[in-house]
């Protein structure tokens, strides 16, 4: 786990702040994911074996964000603020944690499908899956970054 010193809570984004959007995911899918679900994603082009390295923990998390207690256009710009710092600073593996929605309206994952949906739009995530249960499991996603020296 990071510790305090490492945790930032980000106020100023540099990036443009687009409406929150929840739907038309790349290629006209649409996703729905239930509460014990696990999903993943990984851009097209992306080697089959990076999603299984980011599974498996081969790349060390570098800093996280907690969204708990936050509403979906707050997570939003949270979300895409943390994103900028973190890929500003180079980090190439981060931990995003969504919570599992359990005391959400209807009992359902709401930020948990809004957080996999706009990581899926964001050109700097190559890809994200479920986290290990001691990194937050069903609560929480890593996430590979582009290497900002670097394309995929």
């Amino acid at each position: 786990m990071l510790s305090q010193s490492k945790r930032r809570l980000f106020i100023q984004p540099h990036v443009p702040i687009l409406p929150c959007v929840d739907h038309d995911l790349p290629g006209g899918h649409q996703q729905e994911i239930g509460e014990g679900d696990e999903w993943s994603f990984a851009r097209p082009g992306l080697q089959r074996y990076t999603l299984r390295k980011l599974r498996r923990g081969y790349w060390s998390i570098q800093d996280e964000l907690d969204l708990h207690g936050l509403n979906r256009d707050e997570a939003y710009r949270v979300l895409m603020t943390f994103l900028e710092a973190v890929i500003l600073q180079g980090y190439r593996c981060v931990r995003v944690i969504h919570g599992r929605g359990l005391s959400s309206k209807n009992r359902r994952p709401v930020l948990k499908i809004l957080t996999g949906n706009w990581l899926m739009r964001h050109d700097d995530v190559l890809a994200f899956c479920q986290a290990l249960p001691e990194h937050g499991g069903s609560g929480a996603v890593l996430v590979l970054l582009r290497n900002a020296d670097k394309s995929p």
